[in-house]
């Protein structure tokens, strides 16, 4: 089930303004710098980015929860001894064909019946989807970013990286 999830995006995605996404915004709200990794993956999928006040469930419904409702239905609910994955298929069998969401009083995939038609192949696949930080290899064949350095191939001394 959850392979189908994964094989489409939306045409638009809405966050509030986390540094993942934004750097820096006017007071208007407009950004004023954009985190260049999300603009580089925003580009790869091909969607676009829209942005709503912080704090506003009511502009992402259930999206806003998503993490704390993964952790109490499914990390709380389990003991782990072997396969995690054994249980998250589980998980996932009973979640998104069987249970109506809380959110939206609907059945996941019935939902995505829905809302298929506003929906897309993914333009790339998700193996492949590679996070890429411009960078510049110094003479010592070392690339430095976020404090951390990083050998790179001595034939790339000199030149810029990604």
């Amino acid at each position: 089930m959850t392979s189908q999830l994964w094989q489409v995006c939306p045409y638009l995605a809405v966050f509030d303004r986390p540094k993942t996404i934004a750097l820096a915004w006017a007071k208007v709200g407009k950004v004023t710098e954009w985190n260049p990794i999300c603009g580089a993956v925003a580009l790869d999928l091909g969607i676009g980015v829209e942005l709503c006040w912080p704090r506003s469930p009511e502009l992402k419904r259930s999206v806003e929860n998503l993490v704390g409702w993964v952790k109490g239905s499914f990390f709380i609910q389990r003991v782990y001894v072997v396969d995690v994955t054994r249980h998250l298929v589980e998980w996932d069998e009973e979640v998104n064909p069987k249970r109506p969401s809380r959110a939206t009083r609907t059945i996941p995939l019935v939902r995505l019946a829905e809302e298929k038609p506003r929906l897309r192949p993914l333009s790339i696949a998700p193996a492949d989807l590679a996070l890429r930080i411009p960078v510049h290899v110094g003479p010592t064949g070392h690339v430095c970013h976020d404090t951390h350095p990083y050998s790179m191939d001595p034939d790339a001394t000199g030149s810029p990286a990604r």
